[in-house]
């Protein structure tokens, strides 16, 4: 679904700002690894896909292909996966 041009977050949203705050405490701990990044960023998507009536479902599994996946952040809207 396409977002329209009034849907775009901006960057002075409340849920950018503390996604880049919590960025600035991983960094002072030195923790500049995947997993720091990636709960920083699952919080902003959860933060900002609600305005869109969007739940994070973390690592839910997920068969592709015959194969089972774990998407780190899939956002699901009813009963269709949006990434």
């Amino acid at each position: 679904m396409p977002l329209s041009a009034a849907s775009l977050v901006k960057p002075t949203h409340k849920a950018i700002i503390a996604y880049y705050d919590a960025l600035k405490v991983y960094r002072s701990y030195n923790a500049n690894h995947e997993g720091a990044v990636e709960t920083a960023f699952m919080g902003l998507l959860r933060d900002t896909g609600k305005q869109h009536g969007w739940a994070l479902i973390p690592k839910q599994m997920m068969q592709v292909g015959g194969k089972t996946i774990y998407p780190t952040v899939p956002m699901m809207q009813s009963t269709s996966s949006i990434w």
